[in-house]
């Protein structure tokens, strides 16, 4: 379960300090306002506002037997507990390869289906590779949607694969956005913001950091960043790390970081030979 990132240690334990959240501001960093459109930060998922086709999350409870006012109701009569609400979530996906893959394949059977349910979105510019993975889904039941998303940057693309996202949010069939990597991550955002769906974001990595890319690119991707961190209500980074630094490049408040680490598959560790283990 992600840990606010205010609970967040780190280096062997030692509690990092300049300030209550236990993590580093940059200087004169004060944690922002927030604006009308982001009131509801900090974990609410409920509908902002009545949308043509969006469902509202409601809880019933349901009165047990002889309970009320009636004849006959019997004075210790209890409600029985509410049944949860089952929250359906858009798994979205361009990063179709490695890590990221491996957790999104991980993830959607690890959630709770009492309290979730998931589909994935993806695009498979990158190659076959992810088939197998999205075969898994399918077999498992799990809803596979696949579109025009695609790494490298272009206009008309981009825009498609943005109507295709809103799309598949007009629907109303989603409560919730998780949208994973930096272009998914962007795109998905703007189509759950201008939808009115809670999205949350895990970057696994931010493309600012990247050496690769020169100083200037560097720069405009932590822009675009800081952009996108308004349009969804939570941040979910894989390392104290990961979320230090969106702190240290002011990408986030601290109020909005969660910390959960990539689980592992104990499972599938105990079952490689031994040589492989060590």
């Amino acid at each position: 379960m992600a840990q606010p990132a205010a609970a967040v240690r780190r280096g062997g334990g030692r509690q990092c300090r300049a300030g209550g959240d236990g993590l580093r501001r940059p200087p004169g960093l004060r944690p922002a306002r927030l604006g009308p459109r982001r009131a509801r930060a900090g974990g609410d998922l409920r509908r902002r506002g009545r949308r043509p086709g969006l469902r509202r999350v409601h809880r019933h409870r349901r009165a047990a037997p002889g309970a009320g006012g009636g004849p006959g109701a019997s004075e210790g009569a209890q409600q029985t507990a509410p049944r949860p609400q089952v929250i359906r979530v858009l798994q979205v996906l361009e990063a179709t390869e490695g890590g990221t893959l491996e957790h999104l394949r991980q993830l959607v059977p690890g959630l709770d289906p009492r309290r979730f349910t998931s589909a994935v979105a993806v695009g498979l510019s990158r190659g076959p590779g992810a088939a197998p993975v999205l075969d898994g889904f399918r077999a498992a039941g799990v809803r596979v949607e696949v579109g025009p998303l695609q790494r490298a940057p272009h206009l008309t693309r981009d825009a498609a694969a943005l109507a295709w996202l809103r799309g598949l949010l007009r629907s109303g069939d989603f409560d919730l956005v998780h949208t994973h990597a930096a272009k998914a991550g962007f795109l998905a955002r703007l189509a759950a913001h201008i939808e009115g769906v809670p999205a949350v974001y895990a970057p696994h990595g931010w493309p600012f950091l990247n050496p690769e890319f020169p100083p200037a690119l560097r720069r405009a991707y932590a822009s675009l960043e800081r952009l996108a961190a308004g349009w969804c209500q939570r941040i979910i980074a894989v390392s104290p790390g990961e979320a230090q630094d969106a702190l240290d490049w002011r990408i986030a408040r601290p109020d909005q970081l969660a910390v959960a680490p990539n689980g592992v598959d104990v499972a599938a560790l105990r079952a490689l030979p031994a040589a492989t283990r060590a």
